[in-house]
């Protein structure tokens, strides 16, 4: 199926802070071999319909992967622990707060600092996680008087992203709790730097393990860690003004268009789009 799409887009939606967007395309079974050990159970993702998702956005809830450790099991605490898929909402709620609504200003952490602050000092001890992503967005804008232009980036191999977060359980006063979560973030490096100053931890699948290592509570020793991924890592195009909005949640998010112009090519096959990274 080939479908033309022409026209200048919508610039409405288009001030966004840092990290802000990305997508989760990949199948279930790729992240099950990515990021979870073998076996598991046909209960991997907690009964969710895992679903593409082109265009994800904070206070969404997002697939999140922790390491689980055994409270009671001594031996079990010797040998580490396994990992596990959870949902939590993008946006952390620090255990102090008085009310959720403070995630909204929560969704990213800078890495250079994390360790410092309030609202994350507790987790970047205790709770960190990786958020599996198949590429994120970020705006660049040339001149101050014309809309931003969003990119897509992605990675070059095709292989699923592990974005660096933390996570947190905020206990409500009404006896509720919430699991939220938040991305850290680093300087650019060459790729990203033209777009943003700023781009998501990324971290390499070597290091997973020692990231997620609920007994590593030195935030010193995990420096080496945050910063900008490796060049080569990742590959970007700019995509039109639908993933400015909320509403739009479909392939032809990732579609790419010509930035000078701001029209889409001149033929958008979208069945090749759904087999992208």
């Amino acid at each position: 199926m080939v479908l033309k799409l022409k026209g200048k887009q919508d610039h409405k939606y288009y001030n966004f802070i840092m990290c802000g967007r990305y997508a989760l395309t990949a199948k279930e079974e790729d992240l099950v071999r990515k990021f979870l050990p073998k076996p598991v159970s046909q209960e991997t993702f907690k009964g969710k319909d895992f679903e593409p998702r082109y265009n994800i956005t904070p206070s969404l809830h997002v697939l999140t992967i922790r390491q689980d450790v055994g409270s009671d099991d001594s031996d079990q605490m010797d040998r580490g622990a396994e990992r596990s898929a959870h949902w939590h909402r993008w946006g952390l709620v620090p255990l102090w707060a008085v009310d959720a609504k403070i995630g909204y200003k929560m969704i990213n952490a800078r890495s250079e600092t994390v360790a410092e602050k309030p609202a994350f000092g507790s987790a970047i001890k205790y709770r960190r996680c990786l958020l599996p992503a198949s590429g994120f967005f970020e705006w660049q804008r040339k001149e101050s008087y014309k809309p931003k232009t969003p990119y897509y980036f992605y990675p070059t191999d095709g292989e699923p992203l592990a974005m660096a977060g933390l996570w947190e359980t905020w206990k409500s006063p009404n006896g509720g709790s919430v699991l939220s979560c938040c991305i850290l973030t680093t300087e650019a490096n060459a790729l990203m730097e033209p777009i943003h100053h700023r781009m998501p931890v990324l971290l390499d699948e070597r290091d997973y393990d020692c990231w997620l290592d609920r007994k590593m509570t030195t935030p010193e020793k995990l420096k080496p860690f945050l910063k900008p991924c490796r060049e080569g890592l990742l590959s970007r195009r700019p995509v039109s003004s639908l993933v400015n909005s909320p509403k739009n949640d479909g392939p032809e998010i990732l579609a790419e268009i010509n930035p000078d112009t701001g029209y889409f090519v001149e033929e958008t096959d979208f069945e090749d789009l759904f087999k992208q990274p």
